[in-house]
């Protein structure tokens, strides 16, 4: 199953930062 992983960072000025990432497999 492949899993995807969205981050979501809130900084000090209220932007926000979406990361979306898909770990290693081969890991």
């Amino acid at each position: 199953m492949r899993q995807i992983h969205v981050v979501v960072a809130v900084d000090e000025e209220s932007v926000a930062i979406i990361t979306v990432y898909e770990p290693d497999p081969n890991k």
